[in-house]
């Protein structure tokens, strides 16, 4: 079973509740994130919108930051997330380069004097042996965030972009 995360960003209300979670859950040192809510403005006064998109990684099907890694500290999971092993890294920074949505980051505060450090979702991998998903999505108030089984949720979005066309564009990542 491949595991995903839906996020509807359109009922996403920008609390930052899965920021926080992820945070905690991690044990995530202040100013460090693996997940950002960014807010992005349209129109104007008075037609003004905000829109709050979930930024963290996107978990690809073929991850460019796994196959750009010459170690294989990042590597992509048989049931779906891309997760990271520090005791891998060589803080060479090809998987942020690689990442064509900007994810992976680095911990310039410990450079590379100590072990390099690599920030980036890991869909809470060790909650989930516990059999818990990922904190953001278990935390998130408004259903913007849903974990599961990746071929459900897909059909679930493609059913809501079709029921409801003048709410969705019509792409899912």
């Amino acid at each position: 079973m491949t595991r995903a995360m839906l996020i509807d960003i359109s009922k996403c209300l920008g609390c930052n509740a899965c920021t926080q979670a992820c945070k905690m859950a991690n044990n995530i040192p202040e100013g460090v994130f693996r997940s950002k809510i960014h807010q992005h403005e349209t129109g104007a006064y008075p037609a003004v919108s905000l829109t709050f998109i979930k930024h963290s990684c996107k978990h690809c099907v073929e991850p460019g930051c796994a196959s750009a890694c010459p170690v294989g500290a990042l590597y992509k999971t048989a049931d779906g997330p891309v997760v990271y092993d520090s005791k891998k890294c060589i803080g060479c920074r090809y998987c942020m380069n690689a990442c064509p949505y900007g994810v992976p980051s680095f911990d310039w505060d410990k450079g590379l004097l100590e072990a390099p450090v690599i920030n980036k979702c890991t869909f809470c991998v060790d909650r989930d042996d516990g059999g818990e998903g990922p904190a953001c999505a278990e935390v998130c108030p408004f259903g913007a965030i849903t974990f599961g089984e990746r071929d459900e949720l897909l059909a679930q979005a493609h059913t809501q972009i079709q029921n409801n066309p003048e709410r969705y564009v019509d792409h899912v990542y």
